[in-house]
């Protein structure tokens, strides 16, 4: 990735650095690079370009991991003094050795003398992954004046965060440099250090489904796992999904491709899924949870996400499904009823006659948007017609035959006229009949009209 300063003249500049960032998925940063400080350097000289700061979310960076930081075509990484000229610069070039001098302070790390990276103990209040005291952890050689390469020799703490500070202290600039002093941060694919896209592990959702509340075992979206080179998700290591207070996990799914599978559990809470990665991909892999069920708390409404977290390393939030009150709730003996969330008050209380729930034909008409203009009473032979979704649904007075489209269709009920005078249909069949899928909560005796069929 490349990082730019503005150059405001041809001798005075202002020097600020820009990033790109990869997102790992929704709203996780796998590698981030931020500019620390704004300064005036001139050129022609030894000057202090500032600081970059990098972080990496855990699990990111891994033993043998790799990036060069290459200045500008004529600069030089030094340890001549600030101010000196080219031929003094190119003299004092910063050596292999003085990379890899290593000064254990309060607190940090420091390799380098004129440049360094500094790598401090915790990193936003947290233990750093890549601190180990004298232990050395980094490698540097020297690749020519303007490029250096930076390696990871051994495994950084998978479950904690990374960061590191790149101090550009002592670095000649080259005149005549244009508008942009830059610093690329060039890592190969695969490399815990690259920003660039398409490069770390990340966790999406896909094909998002509308679920209903208060309904159980509703299925959400499959989530699918991104593995972005072989080896790149460790065995042991967890992905934490946590669904928000009123929701829960009912039913989770496992998978495995090339050598690496994950599996998950149920907290006791109900809230969070654990997937715990086993064995070791051969080649990147893709893996998909497919199937999974939560449910809902009534009246949780809109996007569902999940907080990602865990040693895997991926951290943010995950879409996996879309909250929507059903289409209409009766409840046998209640007058009322609900539409789209909002209640209505209903003249004949629904009930249950041979395993049947009954209720009026124009209150389930108004909550499944059916218009007056679109039922049709016929009082020659006692039938009513109702159309809606591109469908003509005919039902009559105490005939168990019903016509869809025309088509006959064999009922184990029939519907009927009670007192005063309201036609009373059996709400499972006159429901499906018009697409709409159906859930009937026995416990509570209460029927969810939910959206149309897929079918």
């Amino acid at each position: 990735m490349k990082t730019r300063g503005v150059i405001m003249t041809a001798v005075s500049f202002i020097l600020f650095l820009g990033v790109i960032i990869l997102s790992a998925g929704p709203a996780m940063a796998a590698a981030t690079y931020e500019p620390l400080t704004d300064l005036s350097v001139r050129s022609g000289r030894v000057s202090e370009l500032g600081v970059i700061k990098g972080e990496f979310t855990a699990g990111t960076l891994r033993e043998g991991d790799s990036v060069v930081l290459t200045l500008p075509a004529g600069y030089i990484w030094t340890t001549a003094d600030p101010g000196s000229g080219e031929s003094v610069a190119a003299a004092a070039y910063q050596t292999t050795e003085e990379w890899n001098t290593m000064e254990v302070t309060s607190g940090n790390v420091i390799y380098g003398t004129g440049n360094y990276i500094k790598i401090p103990s915790g990193c936003s209040g947290e233990d750093n992954g890549l601190y180990r005291g004298a232990t050395p952890l980094l490698q540097f050689t020297r690749l020519n004046d303007r490029e250096v390469l930076m390696e990871l020799l051994a495994e950084p703490v998978s479950s904690r965060a990374c960061c590191l500070f790149i101090h550009a202290e002592r670095v000649y600039v080259a005149g005549g440099s244009g508008d942009y002093v830059s610093l690329d941060i060039d890592a190969p694919a695969g490399s815990g250090f690259d920003s660039g896209a398409g490069v770390y592990n990340s966790v999406e959702g896909i094909d998002i489904p509308s679920i209903y509340a208060g309904i159980p075992e509703q299925q959400i979206g499959t989530v699918v796992i991104h593995e972005a080179a072989a080896g790149r998700f460790g065995a042991g290591q967890v992905l934490s999904l946590r669904l928000p207070s009123g929701a829960a996990w009912v039913k989770l799914a496992e998978d495995s491709d090339h050598g690496l599978a994950v599996s998950g559990s149920i907290s006791d809470d109900g809230r969070t899924a654990d997937f715990r990665f086993s064995g070791k991909s051969s080649a990147a892999a893709d893996l998909e949870l497919t199937g999974m069920a939560v449910e809902l708390e009534k009246d949780l409404y809109g996007l569902l996400n999940v907080r990602v977290s865990g040693s895997a390393g991926l951290a943010g939030e995950l879409t996996v499904a879309r909250g929507v009150p059903p289409a209409a709730v009766f409840t046998v003996g209640q007058a009322e009823f609900a539409a789209e969330g909002v209640k209505y008050t209903i003249d004949i209380a629904p009930y249950i006659k041979d395993d049947r729930v009954f209720l009026p034909v124009r209150y389930f008409a108004h909550a499944a948007g059916v218009t007056d203009d679109n039922i049709t009473w016929r009082p020659g032979d006692r039938s009513v017609e109702i159309g809606i979704n591109g469908r003509v649904v005919k039902m009559t007075i105490d005939s168990s035959i019903m016509y869809v489209d025309n088509k006959a269709v064999q009922m184990d009920v029939a519907p009927e006229i009670i007192s005063p005078g309201r036609t009373m249909l059996p709400l499972r069949w006159i429901a499906e009949a018009l697409g709409y899928d159906v859930y009937w909560d026995a416990v509570a005796q209460r029927v969810f009209v939910l959206g149309v069929s897929d079918s």
